[in-house]
């Protein structure tokens, strides 16, 4: 298995605006950045999980325990948003079943 895709994980925040320096702050900030590997969920497998199949949902492997606190990821090369769906304990890594933004739902 190659852990070749760059995943960045991130942490949002609502913006507020600070009168003091006439500008909003917050929003989304970079958490942490791991290689992993990543493959489309397949049309069965959704299917069991799920009970549906809605496009845009994939498996992601790490070899780390991703961060504590994110709010959603990015994939190396896309600029998608993927939300977490789903998160698995397997004996070796771990694994997370993530959608697309509107795959949310």
């Amino acid at each position: 298995m190659r852990y070749d895709t760059k995943i960045n994980f991130f942490n949002s925040e609502e913006k507020k605006y600070n009168p003091r320096v006439h500008q909003y702050e917050g929003g989304a900030k970079l958490v942490n950045q791991e290689m992993a590997n990543v493959t489309d969920l397949g049309l069965t497998r959704q299917v069991e999980i799920f009970g549906a199949f809605k496009e845009g949902r994939k498996t992601i492997r790490l070899i780390n325990k991703p961060p504590e606190k994110w709010s959603f990821l990015m994939l190396e090369n896309d600029k998608n948003k993927y939300f977490l769906l789903s998160s698995l304990g397997p004996s070796k890594g771990y694994a997370l079943i993530v959608g697309e933004n509107n795959a949310k739902n």
